[in-house]
């Protein structure tokens, strides 16, 4: 869906007073955040469960397929995408207390987007809606089960700041040309979703997560950002928000390093992707249904799906708008 995730990003910060939102929001997400002990623990977890079933794959990164299943979810069912990366909060905060196998993370994913949906969308999903799209998987009173397990161990982390949150407010008040501060926002937004798919980055605060994308946001060619333009960003960015320790510090750069890394991968799997469709021999993933109409990518409404690699075809007219090529590009990220 080509929706911004702006219009609820701020639903439940909203305050008059721009300084005493921002130190509250940096309060709230040090609440919020998980610990390196925690995380440690859930990437074991996982990685665990994910061997002992996929004796096959044994590096299957079962956490990767359901934030790529989440944010593919969203598109398909028109919610926000920060609706899904919300989701994703809510289904790891859960998972990380419990012993993991592949259902039960299933379940969980799917009723924490239903979850998510009820507390942030103007119009929630339908519990028939989320059946149907899971292909009638998983019975409702099974996701209604989850729900009160999800309410009662989450309870009071409802309502997490999101790197999307700190994206709007670091950059608010930057007095720069509209079509700069747009594209600016849609790629950093793009490198944000990136994030949120690999596990690397849990542990770090969002704060720092947003800041480290706006500043690789700043190196894509697409941009073509004037240097003054990119230095009175940076130094609006740290009237706001400067790295207050070397610690921190250290964080944005791991997370800029990290974040450089992935994109870049990225941009080399839609080059490939580009060269082989324009060779005429990049066929239609297994995982993906096609339509004849428009050639868009329709993934498979299923837990178990790979990364899709398929791109959308030359001709789609949505393909130059922001928020469908950060889908087209989404389709396509690897880490």
């Amino acid at each position: 869906m080509d929706r911004p995730f702006d219009d609820i990003v701020f639903v439940n910060y909203f305050m008059d007073n721009h300084d005493d939102h921002f130190k509250t929001l940096l309060e709230v997400e040090i609440r919020y955040k998980l610990s390196q002990p925690v995380c440690i623990a859930y990437r074991k977890e996982l990685d665990i469960a994910a061997g002992l079933s996929d004796r096959h794959n044994p590096n299957a990164d079962w956490r990767y397929r359901i934030a790529r299943w989440l944010l593919r979810a969203s598109d398909e069912l028109s919610l926000s995408r920060e609706t899904a990366l919300i989701a994703l909060i809510y289904c790891d905060r859960f998972m990380s207390t419990r012993h993991i196998n592949k259902r039960l993370l299933q379940v969980a994913s799917i009723t924490s987007l239903f979850v998510a949906s009820k507390l942030y969308e103007k119009k929630p999903i339908k519990m028939a809606a989320l059946i149907s799209y899971t292909q009638n998987g998983f019975p409702q009173s099974e996701i209604i089960s989850m729900e009160t397990k999800i309410l009662t161990s989450n309870n009071s982390f409802m309502y997490p700041p999101t790197a999307g949150t700190f994206l709007l407010v670091l950059l608010n008040g930057f007095a720069g040309p509209n079509d700069l501060v747009k594209l600016l926002i849609d790629n950093t937004q793009f490198l944000i979703e990136l994030a949120s798919c690999d596990f690397f980055f849990l542990p770090f605060r969002p704060s720092t997560i947003a800041m480290a994308a706006i500043r690789v946001a700043f190196e894509q060619d697409d941009l073509n950002m004037d240097s003054s333009y990119k230095t009175q960003i940076e130094s609006h960015i740290d009237a706001v928000n400067a790295p207050s320790s070397e610690a921190d510090k250290k964080d944005v750069e791991d997370c800029i390093q990290r974040l450089r890394t992935i994109f870049h991968q990225n941009q080399l799997l839609i080059v490939e992707i580009d060269s082989k469709r324009d060779a005429g021999e990049n066929q239609s993933a297994k995982t993906a249904t096609v339509s004849a109409d428009t050639g868009r990518v329709t993934p498979s409404p299923t837990l178990e799906v790979d990364t899709v690699r398929d791109a959308k075809c030359a001709g789609d007219t949505d393909l130059h708008s922001g928020a469908s090529n950060r889908k087209r590009r989404h389709e396509e990220i690897v880490l």
